[in-house]
């Protein structure tokens, strides 16, 4: 088709609207880059059309699920020994459950037209792995308690630690004498570390570190020595929390790794769906 035919026909017009309908940027491009095909190709699309209407007049609320963003996480799953993050496995999640709904969807129906069953065929599910992902991260990408058992013990104890920190400063706080001690004082973060304020003129008296002081310098926000000890033992336990946090995302990619074709046949059989 010549350029002047297509420009005639409202050809780009017409991708720039089903375009504007597709649920996933992927769908988007696809159709927006549709061009005239051969008249065999042409009629093997409509039966697809025609099979994947039939499906939706026999089930009129069913939809297909919007493929998501997963390029990124799959790219890093084809370099040899690459670490997804945390936020990678959360589209990863949501192609596992897509592909799975169409799976359970379409696979459930007793007469599946030839062409569904082919795309059927490409979608790969694997429920084994959606669920330990879904203990793995949560919607925001955040790694669970539940990832592991020694996670679940770190995290536990450092909860522990920020609590002891917490009292012992509020005792100390509370003992001080009126003429060091800010009124309505507490303890706050300064730096990633707990500090209490105290008047300027009593910070020999307090001693330990100055992270901060007000605007008019004459309050100091300082961190006692009694939590400066502590706070290193926490600090101890945050570095242990990320090293068992990396451990789980470096197993989990790996696990994953072998399956990247799969995954990216699932996405593109949802692509071709939608």
């Amino acid at each position: 088709m010549t350029r002047h035919a297509r420009e005639v026909l409202e050809f780009p017009r017409v991708l720039a609207l089903l375009g504007g309908r597709a649920g996933s940027r992927l769908a988007r491009e696809r159709l927006e880059g549709l061009g005239p095909l051969p008249v065999p190709e042409a009629r093997r699309e409509l039966e697809r059309v025609q099979a994947t209407m039939a499906l939706i007049e026999d089930r009129p609320a069913w939809f297909a699920p919007a493929a998501p963003e997963v390029d990124t996480p799959l790219s890093r799953l084809q370099v040899e020994g690459g670490v997804l993050e945390a936020g990678d496995f959360v589209p990863i999640h949501g192609l596992l459950f897509a592909g799975r709904e169409v799976s359970e969807d379409l696979g459930s129906r007793s007469e599946l037209d030839p062409h569904l069953q082919l795309l059927l065929s490409r979608i790969w599910v694997a429920p084994e792995i959606e669920s330990t992902i879904r203990r793995t991260v949560d919607d925001d990408g955040q790694v669970l308690d539940t990832a592991s058992k020694d996670l679940a013990r770190i995290r536990g104890r450092l909860r522990g630690a920020h609590r002891r920190i917490v009292a012992a400063l509020e005792r100390l706080l509370d003992g001080l004498p009126d003429r060091i001690r800010v009124p309505d004082a507490s303890v706050s973060v300064r730096e990633g570390r707990y500090v209490i304020p105290v008047r300027r003129e009593g910070r020999k008296q307090v001693g330990g570190i100055v992270h901060d002081e007000s605007d008019t310098g004459s309050t100091l926000f300082v961190e006692p020595p009694l939590g400066v000890e502590q706070m290193n033992q926490l600090r101890e336990l945050q570095r242990e929390e990320r090293r068992e946090i990396q451990r789980i995302l470096r197993e989990l990619s790996g696990r994953l790794r072998p399956f990247e074709p799969d995954l990216r046949s699932t996405l593109l059989a949802l692509v071709e769906l939608e």
